[in-house]
């Protein structure tokens, strides 16, 4: 069942892929200027951003970021995820690490 919606975007939403993957990227490269962020921006390849946080939990960052309209997932005590998608557009890449700037400062 989860890989019929890979097929169908394999199948018909390859140029949005695309989109989801530069959206991604960015996010990855204004992530890594981001004080107490460690974000290696040549692991990002698809939609999916990992990074770790030096200066808080990742499940403190996870709740202030929720808080302000901004969702991911912590991964481990200090790493976290973001994923782009269809629902993102470049607007909204900008608002996340502005409210990311804002939760770490």
């Amino acid at each position: 069942v989860l890989a019929a919606a890979g097929l169908i975007a394999l199948d018909h939403m390859v140029d949005r892929l695309a989109e989801d993957h530069a959206h991604a990227r960015t996010l990855a490269e204004g992530l890594a200027e981001l004080p107490g962020v460690k974000c290696d921006q040549g692991r990002v390849q698809t939609n999916l951003v990992y990074f770790d946080l030096d200066t808080m939990p990742a499940p403190a960052f996870t709740d202030e970021c929720a808080r302000r309209g901004l969702l991911g997932g912590a991964v481990g005590p200090r790493g976290m995820r973001f994923v782009t998608h269809y629902g993102v557009d470049s607007e909204d890449v900008q608002s996340a690490l502005k409210i990311c700037e804002e939760v770490l400062s």
